[in-house]
């Protein structure tokens, strides 16, 4: 068992289901949770690795009168794009569970509804325990999103380091 996982055992008190408290996720791993890192030091790190971009999604794609949009959809995946378009031109092999779900979803039946998180977060939890490096951009919302709270303590419990980039970087 690793440090890292030791360390993120529910008896300390963090698990997917815990309220979001990105200090205390530090405090549980150190040496593998990074916060306010330099894009740089972020590109350095996963190159010849594959990453894998947490954004959030869930809070950005209801409307005003509470039902998911489409529209806000493809806005908040083309944010997330844009990270791993910026991340791909440094030479980082990066993917992105909010650009390939909305791509997925983008004028389907009701086969594949964008907002079951049960499904997403199984179709998706392959690719993040194979990645090698977790990068979080600062994208408004972050920090609240219960999903990339989810998508970091799993990379920790697997002993993938987390990177969340500093505001102002791009």
């Amino acid at each position: 068992m690793t440090d890292t996982v030791a360390c993120l055992d529910p008896f300390f008190g963090l698990s997917e289901d815990s309220a979001i408290h990105w200090p205390s996720l530090r405090r549980a791993a150190p040496s593998h949770m990074h916060s306010n890192m330099p894009l740089s030091r972020s590109t350095e790190a996963g190159r010849g690795r594959l990453v894998y971009v947490a954004t959030p999604f869930r809070r950005h794609v209801i409307d005003d009168a509470g039902r998911f949009s489409p529209a806000l959809a493809i806005e908040t995946a083309e944010k997330a794009h844009r990270w791993v378009r910026t991340l791909a031109v440094e030479g980082v092999t990066a993917i992105s569970p909010i650009v390939l779900s909305v791509d997925l979803t983008a004028g389907s039946a009701d086969d594949l509804d964008p907002m079951d998180d049960g499904f997403w977060t199984a179709w998706f939890h392959p690719l993040l325990v194979r990645s090698q490096l977790v990068v979080i951009p600062p994208l408004p919302g972050w920090r609240e999103s219960e999903g990339v709270w989810r998508e970091a303590i799993t990379a920790l419990r697997h002993g993938i380091p987390v990177h969340c980039i500093g505001e102002g970087n791009r």
